[in-house]
């Protein structure tokens, strides 16, 4: 979903993130390209597990999960939930998640587990 402060301009694209590496940027060869001041051609990506349909040794659901990696976060500005992302091995994404690409947070991303849903 991308969401901007103006609600007028608030606009419901959908864009699912497929198990295994979604590259995000302006560049070409990113799967989900994004425009936007300071938005490298490969800025981001969001790294998908899916987990087996069995469930775990205690009976609980084993859940999905999908992390936010950065190649170069000296360099890429992102924020997940107003936090700059300054790891190298990134973040685990929970369902809700606000994720921001770029120097001035034009292009906003919801993160939505479809296990949650």
């Amino acid at each position: 979903v991308r969401l901007n402060e103006d609600p007028s301009l608030n606009g419901s694209v959908t864009h699912v993130v497929r198990t295994g590496n979604t590259r995000i940027g302006a560049g070409n060869d990113c799967e989900l390209r994004v425009w936007g001041l300071g938005v490298k051609a490969s800025h981001c990506a969001v790294n998908v597990r899916v987990a087996p349909l069995d469930r775990s040794l205690d009976g609980s659901a084993v859940r999905n999960s999908a992390r936010l990696v950065v190649p170069n976060p000296s360099e890429a500005a992102v924020f997940v939930n107003g936090e700059k992302v300054d790891e190298l091995n990134g973040v685990e994404l929970s369902h809700g998640d606000r994720i921001c690409v770029g120097l001035n947070s034009g292009v906003a991303f919801r993160y939505d587990d479809p296990a949650s849903v």
